[in-house]
């Protein structure tokens, strides 16, 4: 079965997929059912990845404008009960059809450190920052909803 690669997809002003989101990229066929995931969705190119989830940029800040509304009522610092964390590869991740290997750990101080150090330094600005600031948001959401 092929490995499942996850993509952004990042559209121009006029709609079209810039060069470096129309790439090819594995769907493994036969995935099952899922409640609410339409598999067939129409492809504009059929080399393109489908299904795909488009996340509207101006959305996607909203979003987070309102969940740090949210969490920032009467608190300054958060203090989060965990340290370190299951990392799973990027290149296995987003394969929900094999059982993920080479599991490495991370570290919520790490990847704190690292996204202020961008805030210290903006030419130390990295799209790995995503990662980064996912794995405290995801902590943050834990500890959150529990």
């Amino acid at each position: 079965m092929p490995t499942v690669a996850a993509s952004v997809f990042v559209r121009n002003d006029n709609g079209e997929l810039t060069p470096e989101s129309a790439r090819i990229c594995g769907w493994s066929k036969g995935a099952p059912d899922i409640p609410g995931r339409n598999t067939n969705l129409p492809r504009e190119n059929p080399r393109e990845c489908s299904p795909m989830t488009e996340i509207p940029v101006d959305k996607l800040k909203g979003v987070f404008d309102l969940l740090m509304e949210r969490i920032h009522t009467g608190k300054q610092v958060l203090e989060i009960d965990a340290e370190e964390f299951w990392s799973v590869p990027r290149d296995q991740i987003y394969d929900v059809y094999s059982e993920p290997r080479d599991l490495t750990i991370g570290a919520l101080s790490d990847s704190w450190s690292y996204l202020e150090d961008m805030l210290s330094d903006p030419d130390r600005v990295v799209e790995y920052g995503f990662v980064w600031l996912s794995e405290v948001l995801r902590a943050i959401g834990d500890q959150t909803v529990s």
